[in-house]
């Protein structure tokens, strides 16, 4: 697996370098934009077969935030059906050797949308914080009407979005499936990470 950890770590050092780049300036509004479709009346409930019967392990090895983004680097491999689905160990190392500041959320955060970005091939994946996002829940519950992966940051946990009733969200997180209220989750969701279908 040395040499898919080193193909991934030169695929991330060009999204960085993409990233950095003056020309991407105003292109995460542009995105915002285009993410809303005006979705007057949802159909509840709505659960995503895929997310919840994807067959992926537990993990859990002693720091949350950590273990959370790494698990939810191996769904989405998995997720996507990615030519490469490295290990759990395999996805922390190409974390250690990026040089993200070491078990910062923040860092973990940007691991995430740049693997994103690479394992999906595209770069218009939506990331922003819950607190400065206009009509929040509209745009979650119309994430999950297109079927889109939705992950979230619960305080400093990552969790991916598997479905909606009228009154808790459905998750799925390193140590298995659990179900949240709205109210549990407004009170500690910190950012989201829309990853765009191929029907957008």
């Amino acid at each position: 697996m040395k040499k898919e950890v080193d193909e991934m770590i030169e695929l991330l050092t060009l999204v960085r370098k993409v990233n950095d780049s003056p020309n991407m300036i105003g292109l995460t509004e542009d995105i915002r934009r285009n993410f809303k479709y005006g979705i007057a009346n949802l159909e509840l409930p709505i659960f995503l077969d895929d997310v919840l019967d994807m067959d992926i392990e537990c993990y859990d090895e002693g720091n949350p935030s950590l273990d959370s983004a790494v698990w939810v680097i191996r769904f989405i491999m998995k997720y996507f059906n990615t030519n490469t689905v490295l290990g759990f160990d395999e996805i922390e190392k190409v974390y250690e050797k990026m040089e993200y500041p070491p078990f910062n959320v923040k860092a973990l955060e940007a691991y995430i949308t740049d693997c994103v970005d690479i394992l999906t091939g595209r770069n218009n994946n939506l990331l922003y914080s819950a607190d400065t996002g206009d009509n929040f829940w509209l745009e979650l519950e119309e994430a999950i009407c297109y079927e889109q992966l939705v992950i979230l940051r619960l305080n400093d946990e990552f969790v991916i979005v598997a479905g909606a009733t009228k009154e808790k969200i459905l998750l799925r997180t390193r140590t298995g499936k659990i179900k949240m209220s709205y109210k549990k989750i407004e009170n500690c969701i910190q950012s989201i990470i829309s990853v765009y279908s191929d029907m957008i």
